[in-house]
C-alpha cells in the first residue's frame, strides 16, 4: 500500500484546517466569481467587517487569496484555485452521501 510521508500529511491537514471554517468556505466561494472588496464581501455574506477581515488575513497568509489596494479599499482575489476544487469535491461528496442516506431511509 502506498501512503504519504508524515510531512506531506501535515501540509495537507494544515491546508484543510485553513479552509475548514464556515466563513472561510463562504469567502472562497464568493471569490470564485471574481475580485471583491472587504466591504462587498461583508455585505454579501451579512457578516461583521472585522470578522471578514480576520478570516481574509488567514487565507492570505496561507496563500489562498491575494490582495491589492485601490484607493482606500482592499480587494481580494483567489490565488489558489485548488481551494475551490477541494470545496467542490467536499460538496459533491456530501450530495452523494445525502442521496445514499435518503435511499436507505426509503427502504
Amino acid at each position: 500500500m502506498t501512503g504519504i510521508d508524515d510531512q506531506l500529511a501535515e501540509f495537507i491537514a494544515e491546508r484543510l484546517r485553513v479552509v475548514g471554517q464556515p466563513l472561510r468556505v463562504r469567502l472562497i466561494m464568493c471569490l470564485r466569481d471574481g475580485n471583491a472588496s472587504v466591504q462587498e464581501l461583508t455585505a454579501s455574506l451579512g457578516a461583521v467587517q472585522q470578522n471578514v477581515s480576520q478570516h481574509l488575513a488567514i487565507l492570505h497568509k496561507a496563500g489562498v487569496v491575494n490582495r491589492h489596494k485601490v484607493g482606500t479599499r482592499v480587494y481580494y482575489e483567489l490565488q489558489d484555485t485548488t481551494a475551490v476544487a477541494m470545496l467542490d469535491a467536499a460538496r459533491a461528496g456530501l450530495a452523494q452521501r445525502s442521496r445514499e442516506l435518503t435511499d436507505l431511509l426509503q427502504d
